[in-house]
């Protein structure tokens, strides 16, 4: 790859989210606030929740970002091709396919150079005379 292009900046090596705050499933709302003042626990809770909620979207987007990142890498290992020309790429066997093209070419040939002249066999709208069990018919 050209290493003139702009690349991807370096993951953040910041830690994860602290165990105190990611939200936990045994957790819930059950958050010992009996220190606080009652006036204020109400609010406490709000907040733990906003922050359980933004550790938790932290969470996914690290790992969102993890995929995508990956997924750069994936499509930047790939070789490049000018972007005013049409590349085609097959797997099969270029002798193959070339053979395969020219049997293509060759049936359509014969088919032009038959032509409307050959009318004997060309298939028509008629239908054809009904078959009875008469054998005297």
């Amino acid at each position: 790859m050209d290493d003139s292009s702009p690349s991807i900046p370096e993951s953040n090596p910041v830690s994860p989210v602290p165990a105190s705050v990611t939200s936990g499933e045994d957790s819930g709302d059950a958050v010992d606030l009996s220190h606080l003042p009652a006036e204020h626990r109400e609010a406490m809770q709000r907040l733990h929740r906003r922050v359980e909620e933004a550790a938790e979207t932290i969470e996914r987007l690290r790992a969102e970002n993890r995929q995508l990142r990956e997924r750069v890498d994936e499509l930047e290992a790939r070789p490049t091709f000018p972007e005013a020309e049409t590349v085609l790429t097959l797997d099969d066997d270029p002798e193959e396919l070339r053979d395969q093209i020219t049997e293509f070419i060759d049936a359509i040939d014969t088919y032009l150079e038959a032509g409307p002249s050959d009318d004997e066999d060309a298939p028509t709208d008629e239908e054809p005379p009904a078959a009875t069990d008469d054998p005297e018919a």
